[in-house]
């Protein structure tokens, strides 16, 4: 679990985004799990600190300015491929797991419809955030008390997916 001597302060954001720019974070927190993402936000609010929770940062151009509040990395990856549901394989993952990892678990297990997500760099729940276009719509969810997470509205052929 997070502690606030886990917060790091000044750390520059270049190296966590693909095109390799951008100013420091005044506060940067990594978290591996859902419950230290939502206790990393709660911290943030009762501070009365600006966040954001960046994945793999593969959508995103940081101001050589920084930001000034606390930069939270989601390293959440908890993934559980369950039992079909209505025809459909039921999918359930922390927002902060790569895309590519759910397609490349789900075809080990012999199942097809998630090869969409393959060229997608980042991480669900930034795929989720941007909306990111698949085929027969996008990566829609809803925003949990403006956490991360919800319940993904595109549906890809034979697949359900939960992200939490």
């Amino acid at each position: 679990m997070f502690s606030v001597d886990d917060i790091q302060q000044n750390v520059p954001l270049s190296s966590f985004a693909t095109f390799r720019i951008g100013g420091a974070a005044k506060y940067f927190l990594v978290v591996k799990t859902r419950e230290e993402l939502i206790k990393a936000v709660k911290w943030a609010r009762e501070n009365d600190l600006s966040y954001f929770v960046l994945g793999g940062g593969s959508n995103i151009l940081i101001s050589e300015k920084g930001f000034s509040g606390l930069v939270i990395k989601n390293e959440s990856n908890g993934l559980k491929i369950g039992e079909m549901e209505d025809g459909k394989l039921k999918v359930k993952c922390d927002s902060g797991v790569m895309t590519a990892k759910i397609v490349f678990e789900t075809t080990k297990l012999g199942y097809s419809g998630a090869e969409w997500g393959f060229g997608i760099p980042g991480t669900i729940g930034g795929a989720i955030g941007s909306f990111v276009p698949i085929p027969g719509g996008a990566i829609i969810g809803s925003m949990l008390g403006n956490l991360v997470g919800g319940l993904v509205g595109g549906k890809p052929s034979g697949f359900l997916y939960y992200v939490r």
